[in-house]
């Protein structure tokens, strides 16, 4: 009995220790100022922001060498400083790009202590400081890298950019804590939770995703899906690097490069009917909106949909065995759904319902048929 009184009484106490020195793990700051003159790369100056709270936070402007060349503007991850991250992006500057090192409080010399709350203002005091040089929204790509990438999801889903590149990314940081830390209820204690499924959906730029496949910190075995679920569909393929350029033709021929007939005809349609897309998208548009509401109306499900995609998440209270609901649903109504739980964990007790190809008709008898299937005594 005192063996386990003490077990608890251990772990009680590692869970306190790991709660309170949490934001120590996760922003392990280089404290030390970077050098400029060590970068290796000329015309990179010191550019000063205020924040709401009256910290100077520095950061590194290398400014692009005309009116029309893009600006990144780089979150970089948990370690290190933004002198770091020079190398890495050294071609780019000398190409003419400009690049804007967004320095963290905190990091690198600068005052404060850093929190995601704290973090996210500043980014915005630094894209506002951008603007005022003159850098429009079109020239403005945010560059995101491990912990930065959810700055860069949020930025990009609050302001209109050019692009969002994502280095390392994560579904949220909490999820990161708990995979690592499996033997702590870490998801539910993280103060910093940087979730950034909660954001990307909104974002309307082009994204790109980098990955290294053996990156042990960030694992990417489910990322395509959750951030799929948003909309947004990501892919990889990890090969030998002599196989490359052999994929890269059947990608251009079998997905990039659409069938003539097809480009023809696809021609034709924007030549005759200038407004066909906006029609197009507008009747996603009501049909989503159709949807929604006849399954909101019945007050049985909790919906999540994403900004980009053409189906609706659901989810039926009280519901044990989504595989035998989904084919009861099936066999009994004729309304087809798939499990969350086929996407990723995060998903379990989901459902996946397409509206793309149905009519607003079929679509409200579908919500009806639905909503008297989990009406009654059937899901289970």
């Amino acid at each position: 009995m005192n063996m386990i009184g003490t077990a608890v009484g251990v772990y009680v106490i590692l869970l306190v220790a790991v709660f309170v020195m949490q934001r120590s793990m996760l922003y392990p700051a280089a404290r030390q100022a970077p050098d400029i003159a060590a970068a290796g790369v000329s015309g990179i100056r010191v550019v000063t922001t205020e924040t709401a709270d009256g910290l100077n936070l520095s950061h590194w402007y290398r400014p692009p060498v005309d009116g029309q060349a893009p600006v990144l503007v780089v979150f970089h991850g948990n370690a290190g400083h933004i002198g770091d991250r020079v190398p890495k992006l050294a071609e780019l500057m000398e190409a003419g790009f400009g690049v804007l090192f967004a320095g963290y409080r905190g990091y690198g010399g600068n005052p404060g202590r850093p929190t995601e709350e704290d973090l996210t203002a500043d980014a915005r005091l630094l894209l506002d400081w951008l603007a005022e040089q003159g850098i429009a929204p079109q020239r403005t790509v945010l560059y995101g890298e491990s912990l930065g990438t959810g700055l860069a999801v949020k930025m990009a889903a609050e302001r209109p950019v050019a692009a969002v590149i994502l280095e390392s990314p994560y579904t949220s940081i909490a999820e990161v804590a708990q995979m690592h830390y499996w033997y702590l209820p870490a998801k539910w204690m993280i103060l910093d939770k940087w979730n950034s499924m909660d954001h990307i959906g909104q974002i309307g730029a082009p994204l790109l995703v980098i990955h290294g496949a053996r990156d042990r910190t960030i694992i990417f075995g489910s990322f395509s899906k959750e951030y799929g679920m948003t909309g947004w569909r990501v892919g990889w393929m990890c090969v030998p690097l002599g196989l490359t350029p052999h994929l890269l033709k059947i990608q251009d021929y079998s997905v990039i490069c659409a069938p003539h007939i097809s480009q023809i005809a696809a021609a034709a349609v924007l030549q005759d009917q200038p407004d066909y897309a906006q029609r197009f998208l507008a009747g996603f548009a009501n049909r989503r909106r159709v949807f929604r509401e006849q399954l909101l109306q019945s007050g049985l499900f909790r919906l999540y949909d994403g900004a980009g995609a053409f189906f609706l998440w659901c989810r039926a209270n009280a519901v044990a065995n989504p595989h035998r609901v989904a084919a009861d649903l099936l066999n009994e109504e004729g309304v087809c759904v798939i499990p969350g739980s086929a996407f990723g964990e995060r998903w379990s007790g989901w459902f996946r319902i397409s509206y793309g190809g149905q009519t607003e008709e079929r679509l409200i008898t579908a919500a009806r048929r639905m909503t008297r299937f989990f009406s009654s005594d059937g899901p289970a």
